[in-house]
């Protein structure tokens, strides 16, 4: 009962996990899930999509390995809103199936370097008795977006097809970006 009280009167640590769930979660599990069916229906061979995943592995490496050094350049409030914009403006791209290669292995970085950054600011934020039960809250966000989700990209998928659900997951992710970017923006002024 003290955590959920905490995290009701810490509003930032609620909406930190929100948006690293969303942001670092969600659409970016999706797009790595997603992208190898993609991938395969275009008639990709198994041999590629295992080198780009594996590219994208070693670049999100590189990125979890840059974070801090980014994030003392840039700080907090330019970091969530850079990664929203950022995540939002490549999933538009996934849409054109050359391009997701390249996506797919951009989206690894910026899923490391902000899932670093992120978790960190929690991790500060939340007094050490609580941060087990916090962190477990912030992994029950987790389970309950992508219960929602990955389903509703398979029914879109099956019914539109992938390209076109990436498109209306562009859209939804924009919006979603727009109101982090509006959020960061008003709560920092």
């Amino acid at each position: 009962m003290v955590s959920f009280k905490f995290v009701k009167e810490e509003k930032k640590v609620l909406f930190l996990s929100i948006v690293l769930n969303i942001m670092g979660g969600a659409f970016v599990l999706i797009s790595f899930y997603y992208m190898q069916n993609y991938w395969k229906a275009m008639g990709t061979s198994e041999f590629l999509i295992g080198l780009v995943l594996g590219i994208h592995s070693a670049i999100a490496a590189f990125g979890g390995y840059s974070a801090h050094k980014i994030e003392k350049g840039l700080g907090e409030k330019k970091i969530i809103i850079s990664v929203s914009i950022i995540m939002a403006a490549l999933y538009w791209l996934l849409y054109f199936p050359l391009m997701s290669f390249i996506v797919v292995m951009v989206i690894g970085f910026i899923d490391s370097l902000f899932y670093v950054v992120l978790s960190s600011y929690i991790n500060h934020m939340i007094p050490s008795e609580q941060r087990a039960t916090l962190l477990s809250f912030s992994s029950m966000i987790f389970s309950v977006i992508m219960i929602t989700f990955f389903p509703v990209v398979g029914y879109m998928g099956d019914h539109i097809g992938l390209n076109n659900a990436f498109l209306i997951l562009a859209g939804l992710l924009t919006l979603i970006a727009a109101r982090i970017v509006y959020k960061v923006v008003k709560d920092h002024n």
